[in-house]
């Protein structure tokens, strides 16, 4: 168990440890976007997200947490190479959609399979302590990556930030690989259907449909 939780906070680290938060927008003023373009592409981005929200939520139950993880930290670390090569609009909204595919795949996959695994260990009361750890942990690597992008930039260039940053990224992929799927999880797989899910989640259960919405 505590092999699973060591390798859960690293992994959420890695993701946290976002070295282009605070150059970003002067990366993409500096490649030729405009305030417009860099807003379309935000909205390209959030509209993917919750596009693959439902969809992504039942690959992680019908094939498994773990494989999820695997594939948002695959995605995620070409999103962040895509954008170290990228140089026009089409190719920063190619990269915006990878990392959408990213995020989808490893929000609440990644808390369901800690959940999971204390489950399997009879210590679900440890839950909130641990995520609270594991939360804590990713604020403090996005604070000292906020720092370090920064100072990289300043040193080098605004592009060392993005290979940096892909580099990193690429370090969770075996991470997520040593992972090991908890029994509680392999034993609940069910054999739903894609339409069925989305039935559920878009019309039978308002609860859910509000959540989705918000």
């Amino acid at each position: 168990m505590q092999r699973q939780i060591t390798l859960l906070l690293l992994i959420r680290a890695i993701r946290a440890f976002l070295l282009i938060m605070p150059v970003i927008t002067l990366y993409w003023l500096d490649v030729g976007l405009s305030m417009q373009d860099i807003f379309i592409l935000q909205v390209i981005f959030s509209v993917a997200i919750v596009v693959l929200e439902v969809p992504s939520g039942f690959f992680a139950d019908r094939f498994g947490r773990k494989y999820s993880l695997m594939i948002g930290m695959v995605f995620g670390t070409l999103g962040y190479l895509a954008y170290a090569v990228a140089s026009g609009f089409w190719e920063f909204a190619l990269a915006e959609l990878l990392l959408a595919v990213s995020i989808s795949f490893i929000s609440g996959a990644d808390s369901a399979f800690l959940y999971d695994t204390l489950k399997q260990y009879n210590a679900t009361a440890r839950h909130t302590k641990i995520e609270g750890r594991i939360l804590a942990l990713a604020r403090l690597s996005e604070a000292s990556a906020a720092i370090l992008g920064g100072f990289i930039a300043t040193v080098f260039s605004l592009t060392a930030v993005l290979y940096t940053q892909f580099f990193i990224m690429a370090l969770a992929i075996p991470l997520t690989m040593m992972l090991v799927e908890p029994l509680r999880a392999i034993e609940q797989k069910q054999r739903k259907d894609i339409k069925g899910a989305l039935r559920f989640a878009l019309r039978e259960n308002r609860a859910v449909l509000y959540m989705n919405i918000f």
